[in-house]
């Protein structure tokens, strides 16, 4: 073949060679890696075993599962339904301390992740020891 660079090539030969000892240990790394990593994908490959068994052993075992996370969520879905009805209905007898007792809750949660801190009625802001209960 021309490709009209002004070299033509009138043999090839093949030689024999070998890395420096220092990066031979890599070379056989990196080899070994590539081999690891070809029979891997070899081992992915379709074959009518592995389809079968995608086919009837995991099909079914993940449509277990949905049913399972279904049941999962109608369950935690209907304990919060009576959660909330406990709730609503103390607080048609007593709406006052109900809303006082949510929102010291709500506020209790919130503060026991977050550094607390003391506003001292005009001096300035204080540090909060926070000690054991």
């Amino acid at each position: 073949m021309n490709y009209g660079s002004g070299v033509f090539v009138t043999q090839v030969q093949m030689a024999k060679v070998d890395p420096p000892s220092q990066v031979i240990e890599s070379f056989r790394d990196v080899q070994t890696r590539a081999l690891i990593s070809n029979a891997s994908k070899m081992r992915r490959r379709p074959t009518p075993t592995r389809s079968y068994r995608r086919r009837e052993v995991a099909l079914p075992r993940s449509s277990r599962r949905r049913k399972a996370y279904r049941e999962q969520t109608v369950a935690e879905a209907n304990g919060q339904t009576a959660r909330f009805l406990k709730v609503y209905d103390e607080y048609k007898k007593a709406p006052d301390v109900t809303r006082q007792r949510m929102y010291l809750e709500t506020m209790e949660r919130l503060l026991r992740r977050n550094r607390k801190i003391i506003l001292d009625g005009g001096t300035g802001v204080q540090p909060f020891l926070p000690f054991p209960n």
